[in-house]
């Protein structure tokens, strides 16, 4: 029985340190991939793909750490078992995410050509857009399967490091299946237009969703062109009903509830975004949108004034020579 003991604290002592080990080759994983958002932020996706091969040698590391002969004696241990089990499928889980990054990353570091040259889009780099982002996809989808399969731990790193992966994946799955719908329905748009309506929130007075609308925009993809048109003062898009009041429009019970009483509803628009809940905002939008135009818009987006500064940084001079402001004033212009 002494024996029986000994072998157990010394196995216990063993995988303690494997675990440790594993601990420290995981935060190393998510310093890497502190570095990689950074630098794809700054738009340098060649570091950004450094970043992401380093943080996946990390966590194959961590893996190795929990896969050793004591580990694997350990795992039948109650509770040390368990924890064992937990970290496997987690670190197991974040390997697949980092794979999808890096599938992202090798998409804009490829030979292509661009998806947007003098306004059109090209079927080539569309087909391998939806291609890359197709294969993110799977790879979050199976790091949400395998997520689903950590059992409760009581190490509240661990316990803190999983809720951060089912986050992650959750928003980075979502956002990619809403990316491949949008990349196909743009591909599809030779017979029928498709029409995104842009809201430009400025900071002047704050809003649900960020501040106050003041610009809108009209991006159209129609057989491949592009075309920003419509841009101007959401009050273009003000209009009556047959008696001469503000038109309103249905919305949801929740959002009317909340926010009927100031009109949000309606063609005043400034009231529109009160609620912080955008798919209820870009539903009312987009139907004051059509109220007011006659045309449907496909897609509702709402952009704050860092985004529409990115955004106007990446077009052509030709389009922005077309914007009723300079965007080296953005700021002051919107508002």
């Amino acid at each position: 029985m002494g024996l029986i003991f000994l072998f157990l604290v010394f196995v216990g002592v063993s995988a303690g340190s494997s675990l440790i080990d594993a601990r420290d080759a995981s935060r190393a994983a998510a310093d890497s991939t502190r570095n990689a958002y950074a630098s794809a932020f700054e738009g340098d996706f060649s570091a950004a793909g450094v970043d992401l091969d380093e943080a996946a040698s990390h966590i194959a590391s961590a893996h190795g750490s929990l896969d050793t002969t004591w580990t694997r004696i350990a795992v039948r241990i109650p509770l040390l078992g368990t924890e064992i089990r937990a970290g496997r499928l987690a670190l197991e889980a974040a390997g697949h995410l980092s794979f999808a990054g890096r599938d992202l990353v090798d998409f804009l570091e490829a030979d292509r050509p661009d998806v947007l040259t003098n306004r059109h889009l090209d079927p080539t780099a569309l087909d391998m857009l939806e291609g890359a982002l197709l294969n993110a996809q799977s790879s979050t989808g199976r790091a949400r399967a395998l997520l689903g399969e950590v059992p409760d731990s009581r190490v509240a790193e661990i316990e803190e490091n999983v809720a951060l992966l089912n986050d992650l994946s959750k928003r980075l799955h979502d956002g990619l299946g809403g990316t491949v719908g949008l990349v196909e329905r743009v591909q599809a748009s030779g017979s029928d237009a498709f029409r995104t309506l842009i809201l430009f929130e400025n900071g002047a007075e704050q809003r649900g969703t960020g501040g106050f609308m003041g610009f809108f925009a009209e991006l159209t993809v129609d057989d491949g062109f592009v075309d920003l048109g419509g841009v101007g003062p959401i009050s273009d898009l003000r209009s009556v009903d047959d008696s001469g009041g503000l038109t309103d429009v249905a919305a949801p019970d929740d959002y009317l509830v909340r926010y009927d009483g100031y009109l949000a509803n309606t063609a005043l628009w400034s009231n529109v975004n009160l609620s912080p809940h955008f798919p209820s905002v870009g539903q009312v939008a987009g139907a004051l949108f059509k109220e007011a135009t006659g045309e449907t818009a496909d897609l509702v987006v709402r952009l704050d004034l860092t985004g529409a500064s990115l955004l106007s940084g990446a077009m052509s001079p030709e389009l922005t020579s077309r914007l009723p402001f300079d965007p080296e004033n953005l700021a002051t212009e919107v508002v």
